[in-house]
């Protein structure tokens, strides 16, 4: 930071002040001296001096108190930093947590402890890492009804997701992301692409059918628990740059699963108690002998 001449000036002629007020009064005792006169002892105070002003440019005001009127702002060299605000969650996160305890300190008896802190802050994560929920808003609902249209639906939906299938022999998501972890190995993670594009196509495709008003809640079961399974699975991808996000993701990842088979089994039954029957060549019968299989 660049020095201020009149800055410093004002603080040397503070300082001398004080120094010489120190002095001749002790903090405001004044001194008495003895002087004998011809037998006569008497008490006078000393003779006071005071400091020189000087007026360089003769305006009737002294120098220092001009140094002390001027407005001009004080010219302060601009910080250059290189910090940034992080933009992944577990930056956030570390960042949110560390002003928040040092906040918390500062409320003495009226603190909250540890725990209570991270209860919340856990919380928070948690909500971070919620999934876009889709509505009946975001899809096309048929207003026909019967077995024929909803043997062709089931069709679709099978068609969907044979035509997006993860290639055979395609290792499993857990396992890529285990591998890579266990050698820290980034470069592993790249093997989720083909697995996370497979899902993102299946949604979108699911989202773009038409669905019988009948089905439209399974529908949507099914949609949305495809996409928690995408999400889990594109955290996954960020386990070296956003670890929290992805150990956030990964801890759902079981119940997410758990749900889309659900959500398969529903639909599958409802569909099934209607009178929907497919016969060898329907997409929707290789799609169950396919996962049968799995």
């Amino acid at each position: 930071m660049k020095a201020n001449p009149r800055v410093w000036g004002a603080l040397a002629i503070g300082v001398a002040m004080v120094l010489f007020a120190l002095t001749v009064s002790d903090f405001g005792e004044v001194k008495t001296v003895a002087r004998s006169v011809e037998g006569v002892v008497s008490a006078t105070a000393p003779e006071r001096q005071y400091i020189k002003t000087t007026d360089v440019n003769n305006d009737g005001v002294p120098d220092w108190q001009e140094m002390l009127d001027r407005t001009e702002p004080i010219e302060v060299e601009e910080v250059v930093t290189d910090f940034e605000m992080p933009d992944t969650l577990t930056g956030q996160f570390a960042l949110d947590f560390f002003q928040t305890y040092v906040r918390n300190k500062g409320y003495g008896e009226f603190s909250r402890t540890p725990d209570e802190i991270i209860n919340t802050a856990s919380s928070e994560l948690r909500a971070q890492a919620a999934d876009k929920i889709y509505t009946a808003e975001d899809i096309r609902l048929l207003e026909s009804e019967g077995v024929e249209v909803w043997h062709a639906y089931g069709n679709y939906v099978a068609g969907v997701i044979l035509r997006n299938n993860v290639p055979e022999g395609t290792q499993n998501e857990i396992s890529i992301l285990e591998s890579a972890v266990a050698y820290s190995d980034e470069s592993r993670l790249s093997e989720l692409d083909v697995i996370y594009n497979s899902y993102d196509n299946i949604v979108t495709g699911l989202i773009g059918i038409a669905v019988p008003r009948g089905l439209a809640k399974e529908h949507l079961d099914l949609v949305n628990a495809l996409n928690a399974v995408k999400n889990d699975i594109g955290a996954m991808k960020l386990a070296f740059s956003d670890p929290l996000f992805t150990l956030l993701r990964v801890k759902r990842y079981q119940d997410d699963t758990e749900g889309l088979y659900n959500a398969i089994v529903n639909l599958q039954t409802k569909m099934r108690k209607a009178g929907v029957v497919y016969g060898a060549n329907d997409p929707a019968a290789q799609l169950v002998l396919n996962l049968n299989n799995e």
